[in-house]
């Protein structure tokens, strides 16, 4: 099974759209976690993201073409914040 094999499920919201998630084991993933915090969509809507720092990590690590046009976006956007 790809989901146990890749630690990717394969998710899709009500409208179709994919939803990334990885399940974590490395300590690594473990420090990201522990260093998430709460990002507010809308009044009483949050959802638990990684720090911008691992994200650069994780989607160098994964490589594939969607990911380096999201890590132009994200060090667009964080330019004036990352160490």
């Amino acid at each position: 099974m790809f989901a146990l094999r890749s630690r990717v499920p394969l998710l899709r919201a009500g409208e179709g759209i994919g939803i990334d998630m990885a399940l974590g084991s490395l300590p690594f993933e473990e420090r990201c976690v522990r260093r998430a915090s709460d990002w507010e969509m809308a009044p009483g809507a949050a959802l638990r993201t990684c720090s911008a720092a691992d994200l650069i990590v994780l989607k160098t690590f994964a490589g594939r073409p969607r990911d380096w046009l999201d890590l132009e976006a994200v060090l667009l956007r964080q330019r004036s914040s990352l160490d």
